[in-house]
């Protein structure tokens, strides 16, 4: 199939007067599937860290005691059980890197297929996570007044555009009614949302198909809407409001990256783009699994860390809300004890009791659990041949519980 819709493409490019659409489409035929080495492919956004760098700590006798204590992953593939060890999955998944601490003290750090601690690893999907940290941060700083704010006080050209009901909640959410077509030709708005040039523009033509609250409707332009709503807020980019707020105050080990959706326009990849080393990322699932905090310092508000990861009652009560999920795993999580928050995942593993994660879509996890007081990272060139990580991640959590 592919090898008639690449020449299918070319003419296309060849056809079309306007030198955006044929560079767009030049990015979709030539790059055609996100990798993890995204910050090769687009022009980025550097972020800073400072002088001040956290580090884990390192206990020898708990690594040991954890490799001792590992049984075999039981996990399925294909909906098919499987057993293996932990080190020969991993291997076997294109893997980069997997990170388990508990407690601050890290219990297993290895990298594969070449990768190592200073490798840059494209996060995906896992930066919608950290933009909704922002969104926090901009309330927590009184930049914003509510989630439950309508769009268009920050985004006035969309007034008359029926998005007056549509509130910033409903975008971290997922639940806004705007058109969102999965697909992977350059129609499709997975792609557009993707590869165009000007991801303002692309963001800020939405249109609205149903009531907000009504379906959960993945949907790349709800996070770079909210990127938007944090430039005008902040008055200047999201690249270094991550940078002032988080990147330096956690004492991140190592510089990180923004990819940009072009030189011309210089807006990040919102939905995707963060680029940075696996012990970084960890430290963001330490905030999250402090509840916001840093070594006594607020970051973000606590109040939104327990609101943003814990399931939304009004939605999760909404009769077919996850409906539109068409992806066989996916709809199976929802139907079980699966849920998506505000640019957060989780289920529920007990009463009151929540694990959640952030996700990329190679399979890139920040994942923590607060009853076993556990983050673990997963960064990979490609998903594996594993259904569903967060279940292997839950049994590596069990089995460090006290």
């Amino acid at each position: 199939m592919r090898k008639f819709l690449l020449p299918a493409l070319l003419c296309c490019a060849v056809l079309l007067s306007s030198s955006c659409t044929t560079f767009y489409l030049g990015r979709v035929v030539v790059w055609n599937a996100p990798t993890n080495q995204e910050y090769d492919r687009f022009p980025v956004r550097s972020i800073a860290n400072g002088p001040t760098i956290f580090q884990f700590e390192q206990d020898p006798a708990a690594e040991r005691r954890f490799l001792e204590s590992l049984e075999s992953i039981r996990y399925t593939c294909g909906q098919q059980p499987r057993i293996a060890q932990l080190e020969s999955l991993l291997k076997n998944t294109g893997t980069t890197a997997f990170i388990v601490i508990r407690d601050d003290v890290i219990l297993y750090e290895r990298y594969f297929r070449g990768y190592n601690r200073d490798s840059f690893n494209t996060s995906a999907s896992v930066s919608k996570s950290i933009v909704s940290a922002l969104v926090g941060i901009v309330i927590g700083d009184g930049l914003i007044n509510s989630i439950d704010e309508p769009i268009v006080r920050y985004l006035p050209e969309l007034e008359g555009k029926g998005v007056e009901n549509i509130t910033i909640r409903h975008l971290l959410t997922m639940s806004s009614g705007l058109k969102h077509t999965w697909g992977l030709t350059p129609w499709h708005d997975l792609v557009r949302s993707y590869y165009k040039p000007d991801l303002r523009r692309v963001a800020l033509r939405v249109r609205v198909v149903e009531e907000p609250d009504r379906h959960y409707n993945y949907n790349n332009c709800h996070t770079q809407l909210l990127g938007i709503i944090l430039e005008r807020v902040t008055g200047g980019s999201v690249s270094k409001y991550l940078e002032r707020k988080i990147w330096i105050p956690l004492g991140m080990e190592y510089p990180a990256s923004w990819c940009l959706d072009s030189r011309k326009h210089g807006f990040e990849q919102m939905m995707a783009g963060l680029n940075a080393r696996a012990i970084d990322y960890a430290k963001f699932g330490r905030l999250y699994l402090n509840g916001g905090a840093w070594e006594g310092r607020e970051i973000v508000p606590a109040q939104w860390i327990r609101r943003t990861t814990e399931p939304v009652p009004a939605l999760e009560a909404i009769p077919d809300f996850y409906a539109t999920e068409e992806d066989e795993v996916a709809a199976a999580y929802f139907a079980g004890d699966g849920y998506y928050s505000h640019h957060w995942w989780g289920y529920q593993t007990g009463p009151g009791s929540y694990d959640f994660f952030a996700l990329g879509i190679l399979g890139q996890f920040i994942y923590v659990c607060p009853e076993s007081r556990v983050i673990i990272i997963r960064m990979a060139e490609d998903w594996g041949a594993v259904d569903w990580w967060p279940a292997i991640f839950r049994q590596l959590a069990v089995n460090l519980k006290e």
